[in-house]
């Protein structure tokens, strides 16, 4: 007994055989899908719209069987709970120390915050301040 190991070729003309049978099927079960996914979509959203629409018919004709027209328009209206009146004092904003430091420095010119610093480099007068606050 012998058996044969086919080729490529056959083995792709048995694959594409096979594809193109259950191709169709395939498209026909996703479209199906889809197509109960919206309709099972719009169904829900059409009987949630039914029974809010039933739900405010009801509760109309509940005040009107239960409650009398003028209990329904002399209905106690809340008063405003009062709010008594705290003046509010103004604070003065805090500013970190290093801050009015930093601020104080930049009115020096470079050369003098070099000097302050004890740095011959060129560097912009920012580096030189950061220097002569972290140091």
């Amino acid at each position: 007994m012998t058996t044969t190991i086919p080729t490529t070729a056959q083995v792709a003309q048995t694959l594409e055989r096979g594809a193109r049978i259950a191709a169709p099927f395939i498209a026909f079960s996703v479209t199906a899908i889809i197509l109960l996914a919206e309709l099972t979509y719009e169904l829900g959203y059409q009987m949630g719209s039914a029974v809010h629409e039933r739900n405010d018919q009801m509760s109309r004709l509940w005040v009107r069987l239960w409650l009398r027209e003028a209990e329904v328009l002399a209905e106690p209206v809340a008063a405003p709970i009062p709010v008594p009146f705290v003046p509010v004092t103004p604070v003065a904003p805090a500013f970190h120390p290093l801050a009015m430091l930093a601020a104080e420095l930049h009115n020096h010119t470079s050369s003098e915050l070099r000097r302050m610093t004890g740095s011959r480099r060129r560097c912009s007068k920012a580096e030189l301040v950061a220097a002569y606050v972290t140091a």
